[in-house]
């Protein structure tokens, strides 16, 4: 069965409560930001494999925010999210994930996340329950964040079968979808297993990874935290660490300044904060230059410090 969903049924203004209705019921609660509200428009399709659902959609620019509320704690689904067309920006976890055409990542539902599509764009949605992942994966949450490209290796047949599968779906009778489903959970599966950063990554290594977070985690504050004290700390190499740092799409030193820019970001919000200045703020997330921090901070969040805690207060 196929579902259509589209806001030129409605009105400019209710196209914008229409929609944010439409992403709330069918992802977690979310609000939105508009490019621009006037020319605002955006189309989904809605199709399903048993209990798989194939969501595909274009519109025009918008920011979503899904934030989980307490009625969307049994939802326990992961999402493939594939870029066709367009520019997209997601935030989830403290990482950042920008995709251009023909790739895609891999993301938690049940985790708090925006998604920003610069311009007008084109993108699917695959909604995978937990369960069936991890009846065929050791550790789903291992590729969480990860981006795949579309155009080479094993990701790139992942790629154009994603592309077809909304009218796989129509063309196919009942009893042929469940040799669709397997198809599908047997290419994304083999997929996540063609990262080769992550054949290479023991045991012993996602252990060393998960002591190097939790070092800086705590030390954040620290303004003498650097690549140096992890690897003193974990009794692992620079370079070491910078191979396992590799396999999350990041370098060690990167890694730490992207934590401190998520900590000062958390820190503007804090209502026990509210009147600590941005220096200060600046000097607790482990930054001593504030000229460093605030073009940092305004090059990852494309606003200022300021302007930042201005605008979400």
């Amino acid at each position: 069965m196929l579902e259509i969903i589209e806001t030129s049924v409605n009105d400019d203004i209710n196209c914008l409560s229409f929609w944010n209705d439409f992403l709330s019921s069918n992802f977690t609660s979310s609000y939105l930001e508009f490019k621009d509200k006037e020319k605002f428009r955006c189309r989904a399709e809605i199709t399903s494999i048993q209990n798989i659902k194939v969501i595909s959609g274009s519109g025009s620019a918008h920011k979503v925010f899904r934030r989980i509320n307490r009625k969307d704690y049994d939802r326990c689904v992961y999402t493939i999210n594939i870029n066709l067309a367009g520019t997209i920006n997601i935030s989830q976890e403290n990482q950042e994930i920008r995709l251009k055409p023909q790739e895609f990542t891999f993301l938690d539902q049940d985790k708090n996340y925006s998604i920003s599509h610069e311009d007008n764009y084109e993108m699917m949605t695959i909604e995978i329950p937990k369960f069936i992942l991890s009846e065929h994966l050791r550790q789903p949450s291992l590729y969480l964040g990860l981006k795949f490209s579309g155009n080479k290796g094993f990701p790139q047949i992942a790629y154009q079968f994603f592309e077809k599968l909304p009218q796989m779906i129509q063309k196919v009778s009942d009893k042929e979808l469940a040799y669709l489903k397997d198809s599908l959970i047997n290419i994304i599966v083999n997929t996540f297993k063609s990262m080769d950063e992550w054949h290479q990554l023991t045991t012993v290594s996602l252990s060393q990874l998960q002591r190097a977070k939790d070092i800086i985690a705590s030390s954040l504050h620290k303004p003498t935290l650097t690549r140096s004290t992890v690897s003193e700390k974990t009794g692992v190499s620079v370079r070491e660490l910078n191979r396992i740092f590799s396999s999350q799409g990041t370098s060690i030193t990167r890694y730490i300044k992207d934590q401190r820019l998520f900590l000062a970001k958390k820190l503007l919000l804090e209502p026990s904060f509210q009147k600590v200045t941005i220096s200060e703020i600046a000097y607790r997330a482990g930054f001593n230059d504030l000229s460093h921090f605030s073009n940092s901070f305004s090059y990852k969040f494309e606003l200022s410090p300021k302007e930042y805690r201005q605008k979400h207060i």
